[in-house]
Protein backbone atom coordinates (compact mmCIF):
# COMPACT_ATOMS: atom_id res chain seq x y z
CA UNK A 1 0.00 0.00 0.00
CA UNK A 2 1.41 2.95 -1.17
CA UNK A 3 1.42 6.07 1.63
CA UNK A 4 0.87 9.84 0.11
CA UNK A 5 2.38 12.34 2.94
CA UNK A 6 2.42 16.17 3.10
CA UNK A 7 4.25 18.23 5.09
CA UNK A 8 5.71 21.21 6.05
CA UNK A 9 10.03 22.30 6.78
CA UNK A 10 11.50 20.30 9.89
CA UNK A 11 11.78 16.75 10.96
CA UNK A 12 8.73 14.75 10.53
CA UNK A 13 8.06 10.59 11.28
CA UNK A 14 5.49 7.83 9.53
CA UNK A 15 3.66 6.23 12.41
CA UNK A 16 2.86 3.57 10.24
CA UNK A 17 6.31 2.56 8.72
CA UNK A 18 8.91 4.50 11.12
CA UNK A 19 10.12 6.43 8.20
CA UNK A 20 11.99 9.89 9.27
CA UNK A 21 12.40 12.73 7.10
CA UNK A 22 13.66 15.90 7.39
CA UNK A 23 13.06 18.66 4.44
CA UNK A 24 13.71 22.75 4.72
CA UNK A 25 10.48 23.43 2.78
CA UNK A 26 7.26 22.17 2.49
CA UNK A 27 7.50 18.71 0.53
CA UNK A 28 5.15 16.05 -0.50
CA UNK A 29 6.16 12.32 -0.99
CA UNK A 30 4.75 8.80 -1.92
CA UNK A 31 6.66 6.16 -0.29
CA UNK A 32 5.34 2.11 0.51
CA UNK A 33 6.95 -1.23 1.52
CA UNK A 34 8.74 -3.51 -1.35
CA UNK A 35 9.62 -7.05 -0.65
CA UNK A 36 13.78 -8.16 -0.63
CA UNK A 37 13.26 -10.07 -2.62
CA UNK A 38 12.33 -8.27 -5.49
CA UNK A 39 16.02 -7.62 -6.08
CA UNK A 40 18.13 -10.20 -7.66
CA UNK A 41 19.66 -13.37 -5.77
CA UNK A 42 22.92 -11.98 -6.50
CA UNK A 43 22.51 -9.14 -4.20
CA UNK A 44 20.64 -11.11 -1.30
CA UNK A 45 23.84 -12.93 -1.12
CA UNK A 46 26.02 -10.32 -0.63
CA UNK A 47 23.83 -8.34 1.92
CA UNK A 48 21.88 -9.33 4.46
CA UNK A 49 18.70 -7.25 5.26
CA UNK A 50 18.45 -4.87 8.43
CA UNK A 51 15.29 -3.27 7.73
CA UNK A 52 12.55 -2.70 5.63
CA UNK A 53 13.20 -1.85 1.59
CA UNK A 54 11.29 0.67 1.11
CA UNK A 55 10.13 2.71 -2.09
CA UNK A 56 10.50 6.76 -1.72
CA UNK A 57 10.01 9.66 -3.92
CA UNK A 58 9.68 13.01 -3.43
CA UNK A 59 6.81 14.21 -5.62
CA UNK A 60 7.22 18.07 -4.38
CA UNK A 61 9.81 19.99 -2.70
CA UNK A 62 13.31 18.42 -1.28
CA UNK A 63 14.32 16.12 1.03
CA UNK A 64 17.48 16.88 2.89
CA UNK A 65 17.59 13.51 4.46
CA UNK A 66 15.88 10.28 5.29
CA UNK A 67 15.95 7.84 8.52
CA UNK A 68 15.74 4.47 7.74
CA UNK A 69 14.18 2.00 10.74
CA UNK A 70 16.72 -0.59 10.93
CA UNK A 71 16.59 -3.65 13.93
CA UNK A 72 20.68 -3.54 14.13
CA UNK A 73 22.11 -3.81 17.68
CA UNK A 74 24.21 -0.50 17.65
CA UNK A 75 27.56 -1.39 19.15
CA UNK A 76 31.41 -1.39 17.99
CA UNK A 77 30.85 -3.86 15.56
CA UNK A 78 27.73 -2.25 13.33
CA UNK A 79 29.54 0.99 14.09
CA UNK A 80 32.45 0.01 11.73
CA UNK A 81 32.50 2.06 8.39
CA UNK A 82 32.12 -1.31 6.25
CA UNK A 83 29.73 -3.70 8.54
CA UNK A 84 26.64 -1.84 7.79
CA UNK A 85 25.75 0.34 4.66
CA UNK A 86 22.29 1.95 2.89
CA UNK A 87 21.96 0.08 -0.11
CA UNK A 88 19.71 2.27 -2.89
CA UNK A 89 18.05 1.00 -6.04
CA UNK A 90 17.90 4.00 -8.56
CA UNK A 91 17.08 2.52 -12.34
CA UNK A 92 18.12 -1.07 -11.65
CA UNK A 93 21.70 0.14 -10.41
CA UNK A 94 21.94 -0.76 -6.67
CA UNK A 95 24.59 1.64 -4.87
CA UNK A 96 25.31 1.55 -0.99
CA UNK A 97 26.44 4.85 1.02
CA UNK A 98 27.34 4.97 4.04
CA UNK A 99 24.57 5.61 7.05
CA UNK A 100 24.66 6.91 10.31
CA UNK A 101 23.43 4.66 12.79
CA UNK A 102 21.41 5.63 15.55
CA UNK A 103 19.28 3.22 18.03
CA UNK A 104 16.47 2.08 15.65
CA UNK A 105 17.56 4.93 12.65
CA UNK A 106 19.87 4.88 9.65
CA UNK A 107 20.31 8.56 8.69
CA UNK A 108 20.80 8.90 5.01
CA UNK A 109 21.76 12.45 3.11
CA UNK A 110 20.12 14.10 0.20
CA UNK A 111 17.70 11.27 -1.16
CA UNK A 112 16.50 11.11 -4.37
CA UNK A 113 13.52 8.74 -5.61
CA UNK A 114 15.09 5.48 -5.22
CA UNK A 115 14.22 1.97 -3.27
CA UNK A 116 16.30 2.54 0.03
CA UNK A 117 17.52 -0.27 3.00
CA UNK A 118 20.03 -1.16 5.32
CA UNK A 119 22.28 -3.81 5.16
CA UNK A 120 24.49 -5.74 6.41
CA UNK A 121 27.56 -6.40 4.38
CA UNK A 122 28.37 -10.50 4.93
CA UNK A 123 32.06 -11.45 5.77
CA UNK A 124 32.09 -9.22 9.08
CA UNK A 125 31.77 -10.18 12.50
CA UNK A 126 28.86 -11.27 13.02
CA UNK A 127 25.69 -8.98 14.12
CA UNK A 128 23.69 -8.75 17.08
CA UNK A 129 19.67 -7.72 16.03
CA UNK A 130 17.08 -6.75 18.44
CA UNK A 131 13.93 -9.48 18.44
CA UNK A 132 10.60 -9.60 19.17
CA UNK A 133 8.25 -13.02 20.69
CA UNK A 134 4.79 -12.70 20.23
CA UNK A 135 2.95 -15.30 21.56
CA UNK A 136 -0.86 -16.51 20.72
CA UNK A 137 -3.51 -18.81 22.11
CA UNK A 138 -5.84 -20.87 19.76
CA UNK A 139 -9.16 -19.31 20.13
CA UNK A 140 -10.36 -22.90 19.56
CA UNK A 141 -7.74 -25.08 21.19
CA UNK A 142 -6.51 -22.75 23.97
CA UNK A 143 -3.89 -25.28 25.16
CA UNK A 144 -1.91 -24.59 21.41
CA UNK A 145 0.01 -21.71 21.49
CA UNK A 146 1.59 -19.95 18.44
CA UNK A 147 4.97 -18.29 19.81
CA UNK A 148 6.68 -16.24 17.59
CA UNK A 149 10.52 -14.92 17.24
CA UNK A 150 10.98 -12.64 14.45
CA UNK A 151 13.12 -9.42 14.10
CA UNK A 152 11.89 -5.77 15.54
CA UNK A 153 10.13 -5.33 11.89
CA UNK A 154 6.90 -3.31 12.21
CA UNK A 155 5.98 -4.48 8.66
CA UNK A 156 6.47 -8.60 10.04
CA UNK A 157 4.55 -7.46 13.27
CA UNK A 158 1.65 -6.15 11.37
CA UNK A 159 1.78 -9.61 9.53
CA UNK A 160 1.74 -11.74 12.30
CA UNK A 161 -0.87 -9.66 14.16
CA UNK A 162 -2.98 -9.65 10.98
CA UNK A 163 -2.95 -13.47 10.68
CA UNK A 164 -3.39 -14.08 13.65
CA UNK A 165 -6.60 -11.63 14.14
CA UNK A 166 -9.12 -14.44 15.12
CA UNK A 167 -6.99 -15.67 18.21
CA UNK A 168 -5.78 -13.97 21.70
CA UNK A 169 -2.40 -12.62 22.32
CA UNK A 170 -0.56 -13.56 25.61
CA UNK A 171 1.48 -9.95 26.07
CA UNK A 172 4.35 -10.81 27.47
CA UNK A 173 8.38 -8.70 27.69
CA UNK A 174 10.34 -9.54 24.69
CA UNK A 175 14.26 -10.73 24.40
CA UNK A 176 16.48 -7.96 26.26
CA UNK A 177 19.76 -9.12 24.37
CA UNK A 178 20.64 -8.91 20.27
CA UNK A 179 20.18 -12.31 18.61
CA UNK A 180 22.14 -13.20 15.76
CA UNK A 181 20.98 -13.46 12.17
CA UNK A 182 20.63 -17.48 11.02
CA UNK A 183 21.51 -19.30 14.17
CA UNK A 184 19.18 -22.19 15.97
CA UNK A 185 16.87 -21.13 18.82
CA UNK A 186 14.90 -23.79 20.66
CA UNK A 187 11.91 -23.43 22.81
CA UNK A 188 11.65 -24.89 26.12
CA UNK A 189 8.39 -25.80 28.69
CA UNK A 190 8.04 -26.45 32.32
CA UNK A 191 5.51 -29.02 31.41
CA UNK A 192 4.92 -31.63 29.63
CA UNK A 193 4.34 -30.76 25.41
CA UNK A 194 4.59 -31.37 21.60
CA UNK A 195 6.39 -28.42 20.12
CA UNK A 196 6.88 -27.98 16.02
CA UNK A 197 9.51 -27.33 15.33
CA UNK A 198 12.30 -28.56 17.53
CA UNK A 199 13.73 -25.43 16.48
CA UNK A 200 14.19 -22.83 14.25
CA UNK A 201 16.02 -19.95 13.23
CA UNK A 202 15.96 -15.99 13.20
CA UNK A 203 15.54 -14.92 9.40
CA UNK A 204 15.21 -11.53 8.47
CA UNK A 205 11.76 -10.98 6.18
CA UNK A 206 10.47 -14.26 7.87
CA UNK A 207 7.36 -15.22 10.40
CA UNK A 208 8.85 -18.44 12.36
CA UNK A 209 6.89 -19.57 14.98
CA UNK A 210 6.63 -22.47 17.54
CA UNK A 211 4.12 -24.69 17.56
CA UNK A 212 3.34 -25.56 21.07
CA UNK A 213 0.72 -28.26 22.37
CA UNK A 214 0.32 -27.93 25.85
CA UNK A 215 -0.67 -31.58 27.26
CA UNK A 216 -2.24 -29.61 31.18
CA UNK A 217 -2.68 -25.97 31.79
CA UNK A 218 -4.00 -26.54 35.80
CA UNK A 219 -0.22 -24.75 36.71
CA UNK A 220 2.16 -21.78 35.85
CA UNK A 221 3.57 -22.36 32.70
CA UNK A 222 7.45 -21.61 31.88
CA UNK A 223 8.03 -20.50 28.50
CA UNK A 224 12.11 -20.41 27.52
CA UNK A 225 14.09 -19.77 24.58
CA UNK A 226 17.48 -20.89 24.40
CA UNK A 227 21.04 -20.67 21.77
CA UNK A 228 22.02 -23.93 20.80
CA UNK A 229 24.40 -23.80 23.43
CA UNK A 230 22.02 -23.41 26.01
CA UNK A 231 22.27 -20.39 26.69
CA UNK A 232 18.58 -18.66 27.52
CA UNK A 233 17.85 -15.59 26.09
CA UNK A 234 14.31 -15.28 27.09
CA UNK A 235 11.68 -16.54 29.97
CA UNK A 236 8.06 -15.95 30.81
CA UNK A 237 5.78 -17.21 32.91
CA UNK A 238 1.94 -17.59 31.37
CA UNK A 239 -0.36 -18.12 34.57
CA UNK A 240 -3.29 -20.99 34.24
CA UNK A 241 -5.98 -18.66 33.54
CA UNK A 242 -4.31 -16.99 30.71
CA UNK A 243 -5.63 -20.38 29.22
CA UNK A 244 -9.29 -20.10 30.12
CA UNK A 245 -11.06 -22.22 27.25
CA UNK A 246 -14.53 -19.54 28.19
CA UNK A 247 -12.11 -16.48 27.10
CA UNK A 248 -11.24 -14.42 24.43
CA UNK A 249 -9.78 -11.39 23.13
CA UNK A 250 -13.36 -9.85 22.88
CA UNK A 251 -14.21 -11.65 25.97
CA UNK A 252 -11.42 -9.55 27.88
CA UNK A 253 -12.22 -6.31 26.21
CA UNK A 254 -16.00 -6.63 26.90
CA UNK A 255 -15.29 -7.79 31.16
CA UNK A 256 -12.99 -4.43 30.82
CA UNK A 257 -15.57 -1.77 29.72
CA UNK A 258 -18.18 -3.13 31.70
CA UNK A 259 -16.69 -2.94 34.86
CA UNK A 260 -15.33 0.32 33.89
CA UNK A 261 -19.39 1.06 33.67
CA UNK A 262 -19.75 -0.05 36.99
CA UNK A 263 -17.17 1.91 38.28
CA UNK A 264 -18.41 5.66 36.47
CA UNK A 265 -22.14 4.55 38.07
CA UNK A 266 -20.52 4.09 41.40
CA UNK A 267 -18.70 7.11 41.71
CA UNK A 268 -22.02 9.29 39.68
CA UNK A 269 -24.06 7.87 42.69
CA UNK A 270 -21.75 8.58 45.27
CA UNK A 271 -21.33 12.26 44.00
CA UNK A 272 -24.64 12.93 43.60
CA UNK A 273 -24.82 11.61 47.14
CA UNK A 274 -22.53 14.12 48.17
CA UNK A 275 -24.16 17.10 46.05
CA UNK A 276 -27.59 16.14 48.62
CA UNK A 277 -26.17 16.36 51.54
CA UNK A 278 -24.12 19.63 50.78
CA UNK A 279 -26.74 21.11 49.25
CA UNK A 280 -25.43 21.89 46.07
CA UNK A 281 -23.10 21.25 43.18
CA UNK A 282 -19.64 19.62 43.68
CA UNK A 283 -17.30 21.33 41.67
CA UNK A 284 -14.46 18.61 41.57
CA UNK A 285 -12.59 17.43 38.11
CA UNK A 286 -12.98 14.01 38.98
CA UNK A 287 -16.92 14.03 38.12
CA UNK A 288 -17.44 12.40 34.88
CA UNK A 289 -20.36 13.78 32.65
CA UNK A 290 -23.05 11.99 30.84
CA UNK A 291 -21.57 11.89 27.86
CA UNK A 292 -18.56 9.77 29.30
CA UNK A 293 -21.20 7.38 30.30
CA UNK A 294 -22.83 7.03 27.09
CA UNK A 295 -19.22 6.43 25.02
CA UNK A 296 -18.65 3.68 27.82
CA UNK A 297 -22.13 1.82 26.71
CA UNK A 298 -21.66 2.40 23.46
CA UNK A 299 -18.58 0.87 23.72
CA UNK A 300 -19.89 -2.18 25.52
CA UNK A 301 -22.68 -2.45 22.82
CA UNK A 302 -19.72 -3.45 20.11
CA UNK A 303 -16.85 -4.83 21.57
CA UNK A 304 -15.05 -5.78 18.56
CA UNK A 305 -15.39 -2.26 16.87
CA UNK A 306 -11.89 -0.75 15.94
CA UNK A 307 -10.24 1.33 18.72
CA UNK A 308 -8.46 3.21 16.28
CA UNK A 309 -8.81 4.98 12.76
CA UNK A 310 -6.03 4.89 10.33
CA UNK A 311 -4.72 8.41 9.70
CA UNK A 312 -4.53 9.45 6.24
CA UNK A 313 -1.60 11.15 6.57
CA UNK A 314 0.25 9.40 9.32
CA UNK A 315 2.75 12.07 9.17
CA UNK A 316 4.15 13.50 12.80
CA UNK A 317 6.95 15.77 13.97
CA UNK A 318 9.66 13.84 16.39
Amino acid sequence: MRNCVSSSEGQHECSETGLRWRSDTDVSLEYQFVEWKSLSKDILKKYTPCGPLIDITATSGTLEEIQLPHFVCVDSTSSSDDAVKALYVKDGTVSLERCELSGLHAKFLNPTAALFGVVAVQGHLPLKYHCETLIYRNRKAPLNLHVYLIVKDQKLKKYVEEKEKNNMEIVKPTPDEGLTMDDSYTLKTSCESKIKPPSLKLTPGKTNFFDLHIQDAKECLELSIETKEGHKIWDVNIKSEEFNTNSSASDWRLKTINRSVLILQWWRQLITAIELSAGGPLKTSLQRSRSELMRLRAARTVPDSPSAVRPKTPASVY
